[in-house]
């Protein structure tokens, strides 16, 4: 949501979530977008370790409507396995 807030010109920015074998968060706003060419820096990175560090993972994509998504699939039981 900081991203969005931050680097997007979003004029809306939508958060779901579900938690049924594990926690899927999805945030999509309706900004410019991430270009193909936009080099990262410290924050999407930086989701996509925390997200592994958890047993997850985090995807960040540009949806063929336009924005950004971002979708993070975390287990349920990550603090058991560690």
């Amino acid at each position: 949501i900081a991203n969005a807030a931050r680097h997007s010109g979003a004029a809306s920015c939508r958060v779901t979530f579900t938690a049924a074998d594990e926690l899927e968060l999805r945030v999509i706003d309706d900004g410019d977008g991430i270009s193909p060419d936009a080099g990262e820096g410290v924050g999407l990175p930086s989701m996509r370790e925390r997200a592994a560090a958890l047993g997850g993972s985090c995807t960040i994509r540009r949806p063929a409507e336009g924005g950004t998504e971002v979708l993070a699939r975390l287990p349920l039981n990550a603090r058991d396995e560690r």
